[in-house]
């Protein structure tokens, strides 16, 4: 039936859907190409299942001990960086490191302070160095795993200042301290008795003539 403006209505046209899969049927003799749409869609699950998925980083850390040196230590401190607590994969949750099936290298670039190499493991996951102190060390730790991951992660080895000496000839010493007569002076010292280095805080050292720790610079 003609419409208000006389013109007839269209017949219905009934729409055709073209199943396209990954392995096209053979052109029968003499019919059209495919269009190029047609052939996108038919293999794109292929390139899709083909398409090379990023691999995965494994995390890196690093741990040092001590945590610290003492300023101007002069390559006096053994340090050990250790990259152990890396893993082969991401993990939420702690867990242990296969034994096989796994493998690890490990690329350290040390910065800032001047340091001295003095040990390494064979399988790089541990250094020790000294350092001069003069300035925090900088590491740089790489990981790469053996499916192509790679991460790297950043470290500060600080430098650790004692508190300056305190005159103690006019206003005393706080608590745990006592006033000793020292370098031609009376200073504050640690009210325990001393014999070696090895027995005072960090960054402090023994005076020996008065048995008492102090900062570098007093009483030597």
């Amino acid at each position: 039936m003609p419409d208000r403006c006389g013109r007839q209505p269209r017949p219905a046209q009934r729409r055709r859907w073209r199943v396209c899969r990954a392995v096209l049927p053979p052109r029968p003799a003499g019919g059209a190409p495919a269009a190029p749409w047609a052939l996108l869609l038919a293999t794109s699950p292929w390139l899709l299942s083909c398409a090379e998925q990023p691999a995965e980083p494994p995390p890196a850390v690093v741990t040092a001990e001590p945590e610290s040196v003492c300023y101007l230590d002069d390559f006096a401190t053994p340090v050990t960086l250790d990259a152990s607590g890396s893993a082969p994969s991401l993990t939420l949750v702690p867990a242990e490191v296969p034994e096989e099936g796994w493998s690890l290298v490990y690329d350290w670039v040390l910065s800032g302070a001047a340091h001295v190499e003095l040990d390494r493991d064979p399988s790089d996951v541990w250094l020790q160095i000294t350092t001069a102190g003069d300035r925090p060390l900088h590491v740089e730790l790489t990981v790469h795993n053996d499916v192509g991951g790679e991460a790297t992660t950043l470290f500060t080895l600080p430098i650790t200042l004692p508190d300056p000496p305190r005159d103690c000839s006019d206003k005393g010493c706080p608590v745990d301290f006592e006033c000793v007569a020292v370098a031609g002076g009376q200073w504050c010292a640690p009210a325990r008795i001393c014999e070696s280095d090895d027995e005072c805080p960090a960054c402090l050292h023994c005076e020996e003539d008065v048995q008492r720790c102090f900062p570098d610079g007093v009483g030597e």
